[in-house]
């Protein structure tokens, strides 16, 4: 490899190795909000509208983050309007701690609906990356999940809303790790070859 060539790929690699290594620490941090979703509400005393609501905010921070993390425009921009639809949402609740069931479970499915819906316009803006298919399964299950809570009485209890609220964590969490983990593979092949 020619000499300017390799320094140009060791600047690349240097700038995107911390980038990747901070998304996969907030796919962690989606995937602990996750299993607290699901262990905390049926043991903690606390009304859901706080529970769920600081649970928003915690995502929607790690949502924004995220974005402020990513490589291109795309992933910025759908990244950021789905920390804010999370943040959005959480304060809502959390300062509205005496919200009754249907209001609460009207945000946390429009919360879920809209994480979808900008998830899926993100896979057709990066449909043709590797692993761009983990977008797709995160925006399905995020729609998926908001028309379930919004649509059944599964909702009515703490434990389920807790147990949906996890499953979209967890599911998001994940699908950003596949897609963190993936983007470090050609880092190690480029360092590698020089």
């Amino acid at each position: 490899m020619p000499s300017h060539l390799r320094e140009k790929t060791r600047y690349r690699v240097a700038a995107v190795k911390p980038v990747k290594g901070v998304s996969i620490a907030l796919a962690a941090v989606m995937m602990s909000l996750a299993i607290f979703a699901v262990v905390v509400p049926s043991a903690a005393g606390l009304r859901p509208a706080i529970l769920f609501g600081w649970l928003a905010v915690l995502s929607g921070l790690t949502h924004v983050t995220y974005a402020l993390a990513a490589e291109n425009a795309p992933t910025f921009l759908y990244g950021a309007l789905v920390g804010a639809a999370y943040a959005l949402g959480g304060v809502y609740l959390a300062v509205n701690p005496t919200l009754e069931w249907e209001p609460l479970i009207l945000v946390l499915s429009a919360i879920f609906l809209a994480e979808g819906i900008l998830e899926f316009v993100l896979f057709f803006e990066l449909r043709a990356r590797p692993r761009s298919a983990w977008i797709l399964f995160n925006s399905l299950t995020a729609v998926i999940l908001g028309s379930v809570i919004w649509r059944t009485s599964l909702a009515a209890s703490t434990s389920a809303v807790g147990l949906i609220t996890g499953v979209n964590l967890f599911v998001g969490g994940f699908s950003r790790l596949m897609q963190s983990t993936f983007a470090r593979r050609p880092l190690r092949l480029v360092a590698s070859s020089e």
